[in-house]
């Protein structure tokens, strides 16, 4: 082989190498990170050195624990809707529009992003406990004779999520929206089709596959979020990731909390081949 061959070889051989990196990355990872809790939830608790089927019956028989998976899957839903119905207007109103005000607010969203979570929920706590801000609005406008307890309830929650989220979908669904060609959109018009149809048969299907797979990160996301429902939620409104850090922290019971982790991992990954299946065609009824 002469040194020609040799770097084209390589040269051929670099695209693959850059893809095999990150490959490599996420199997020492998330590889390895999951392959311990599941031999963790396998150990016998009694006996380290002894595999056991108990941990799984022990856990999937505990109707406890469905009824907080069902709950923590209950908000995330929520907060994908909420998500959604306010981000897709706000991304179609800076894709649309190249005034400074349009800008501005992009750039308010962007810093919205890096703002911690423990801020953004020490705020809400400020504006839902009983003497913050909210019930004394309510009280003073007559619009409650009692100031409403929401910290401690999945609504705080589900408001907390939603304002976590709102600024990624938004940052998501912007540079889709963007790369629409609003020449359909007036060739609709032209058609005499009114704003919300366009809207509703040429943006939205053009756009459904960003705002699917958008959509499914947020819930992703939700699914897996301890450090908001833990402040708002104030240890009442108790979510799945919440149960698993008291079996780690409180009762030392690393069986169980991998054998949570190991279902909360094959929820969130159903939801992922969801999106991918759904992204991968078109609905149905939609763009006619």
């Amino acid at each position: 082989m002469t040194s020609r061959d040799g770097q084209a070889v390589i040269e051929s051989a670099g695209p693959r190498l850059l893809v095999l990196l990150p490959v490599l990355f996420v199997l020492a990872t998330f590889g390895l990170t999951t392959a311990f809790f599941v031999w963790a939830s396998f150990v016998d608790a009694r006996d380290a050195a002894a595999l056991t089927l108990d941990n799984y019956r022990r856990v999937l028989g505990d109707g406890y624990n469905w009824g907080v998976l069902w709950s923590t899957t209950k908000v995330s839903l929520i907060v994908v809707v909420v998500t959604a119905i306010i981000s897709y207007p706000l991304a179609f109103a800076i894709a649309r529009n190249r005034t400074w005000w349009a800008q501005a607010f992009l750039g308010v969203v962007i810093a919205s992003c890096t703002m911690s979570l423990v801020i953004r929920a020490l705020g809400w706590i400020g504006l839902l406990d009983t003497k913050g801000i909210l019930n004394t609005v309510l009280l003073a406008m007559g619009l409650s004779e009692r100031p409403l307890r929401l910290l401690g309830t999945h609504t705080a929650v589900v408001i907390g999520l939603v304002h976590g989220f709102v600024p990624l979908l938004t940052l998501t669904l912007v540079p889709i929206l963007q790369s629409i060609n609003p020449m359909l959109e007036m060739a609709a018009a032209g058609l005499g089709a009114p704003r919300w149809e366009q809207l509703w048969r040429v943006t939205l299907p053009l756009s459904l596959p960003g705002l699917i797979g958008g959509s499914f990160l947020v819930f992703a996301m939700s699914m897996g979020a301890y450090t908001t429902p833990a402040l708002l939620g104030g240890g009442r409104a108790i979510v799945f990731p919440e149960l698993i850090q008291q079996q780690v922290h409180l009762l030392r019971d690393y069986s169980t909390s991998a054998v949570l982790s190991l279902m909360l991992l094959v929820l969130v990954l159903l939801a992922v081949g969801m999106s991918s299946a759904l992204t991968r065609r078109r609905l149905p009824g939609l763009g006619g």
